[in-house]
Order: C-alpha cells, then sequence, then structure tokens
C-alpha cells in the first residue's frame, strides 16, 4: 500500500504564518488540516535584542512546523511567493522565514513551489485583483465550506486569511510540472 500525498501550503509570513496539508490522488484534493502558526514579539520590558527575539521566534517556527508535519509524508510545499519588503527589519524576517522554509524542504527532501498572489487570486477567482474574500469563498466553493470551517475551528476571523491562502497555494500549485512528476512518482 502506498503512502497518501499530502502537499503542505503555506502562507509565509513572521508573526503569522497560515498552512493547509493537502491529501491528493490523481483525481482529487482534499484538504486535512489548515491552521495558523502565531509568533509575538519579546516585552519591550525585557529589554531583549531584536536578533535574539527574532531567533527565538525561528525556533518557534520550526518547533510548530515540525508539529504540523507530524503523521503527515509531505510530498512537496506549495507557497504564495512573496516579494521582499523595503524595510529592513520586516525584510529581515522574511529572510528567516524562507531559511526555515528551505532547510524543512531539504530535510524532506522534496520541492518548494510558488505562486505569486496574483497568480493565485486568477487560478481562484478568474481574476488576478480578486480580494482576501473572493479567494475564501472560492476555496469554500471548491471545498465545502462544512469542511473548511471545520478545519479552521477556533482561528479568529480576522486571521482566517492566512490558512486559507495556503490552501489556495495548493490548488495554484497543482497543475505545475514538478508537483505532476512528483504525484506520477508516488503513485507508480
Amino acid at each position: 500500500m502506498t503512502q497518501p500525498f499530502h502537499v503542505l501550503g503555506v502562507d509565509p509570513g513572521f508573526a503569522k504564518i497560515g498552512f493547509s496539508v493537502v491529501r491528493m490522488s490523481a483525481t482529487e484534493m482534499v484538504p486535512v488540516r489548515m491552521g495558523l502558526i502565531e509568533t509575538k514579539k519579546s516585552d519591550k520590558k525585557l529589554k531583549v535584542l531584536a536578533s535574539d527575539d527574532n531567533t527565538r521566534r525561528g525556533r518557534e517556527i520550526v518547533n510548530s512546523l515540525d508539529e504540523v508535519l507530524d503523521g503527515y509524508h509531505i510530498h512537496a510545499i506549495c507557497a504564495e511567493s512573496k516579494s521582499f519588503p523595503r524595510n529592513a527589519s520586516a525584510a529581515a524576517k522574511v529572510a528567516i522565514f524562507w531559511g526555515i522554509l528551505i532547510k524543512t524542504a531539504v530535510l524532506l527532501n522534496v520541492p518548494i513551489l510558488q505562486a505569486s498572489p496574483q497568480l493565485i487570486k486568477r487560478r481562484m477567482c478568474s481574476k488576478a485583483n480578486a480580494t482576501k474574500k473572493e479567494v475564501q469563498d472560492a476555496c469554500d466553493h471548491m471545498f465545502g465550506p462544512e469542511l473548511i470551517h471545520r478545519l479552521v475551528k477556533g482561528i479568529a476571523g480576522s486571521k482566517l486569511e492566512h490558512p486559507y491562502d495556503g490552501l489556495a497555494a495548493v490548488v495554484a500549485c497543482s497543475d505545475s510540472e514538478a508537483l505532476c512528476l512528483a504525484r506520477r512518482m508516488v503513485a507508480g
């Protein structure tokens, strides 16, 4: 019996990282887990250096990703591509996250596939300027609102865009050559 083919979808961030784990077959995609990894800055009263705090938060992300992946045989990672912000502090945090994601992919020996925000919106809503709400509605329509709402239960409405974006990244990458090849290799 072959292992189920699972893909990790990620909405990259540092304070908020949305994720979804999607089981794929030749004919269907089914989200099996969705969630949010959050990290917070240390209290200013603690006088912690920003670099030390970013290291701590990076460790929290690594540990949380390990928890998310436990029990799933991940065959690919799909992520929304990010351009680096002009603010040096924000750029450093984005770089830390991408370093963590690349290391995760190396350890799992899987590819990272990326889709631009515009490609994700076009794939989900047939227009590159779709709103976050339209992307969420498209995910609900594609997979069924009952399933999705059960998977995101407990996440505040203001933070739902992140796990939805992780799911939409998987959809946007689902017909990429690399993912199709990986699915064929596992199936056969």
